[in-house]
């Protein structure tokens, strides 16, 4: 994919046991626009449950921002979300510095 392609780049469901590496997130910023939208949801219990995420996946997020690629606009917890469990939602928007 072109860089600075897309508005908004959603992924739902991709942060699980064996899925995306944190690094994935990367790419996300790479084809978004400047001013475009990340939006990230995952289930609350990957945060401490799944290893690749446990203490990686926020501070990670928390880089990237304090690198002037992104800022966090709302990191939100959905309660039941799919009747299931709690998901956190993140969304940043792309700054690229």
């Amino acid at each position: 994919m072109l860089p600075d392609t897309y508005d908004v780049v959603v992924t739902t469901g991709s942060l699980a046991e064996n899925h995306m590496p944190v690094q994935s997130i990367d790419e996300f910023i790479r084809i978004s626009k400047p001013g475009g939208l990340v939006i990230i949801v995952t289930d609350v219990k990957y945060l401490t449950t799944v290893e690749a995420y446990k203490d990686k996946l926020e501070p990670y997020m928390e880089r990237l921002e304090q690198q002037g690629l992104w800022h966090k606009e709302v990191r939100t917890v959905v309660p039941n979300y799919g009747n299931t469990c709690d998901a956190v939602v993140y969304i940043y928007r792309v700054v690229r510095n």
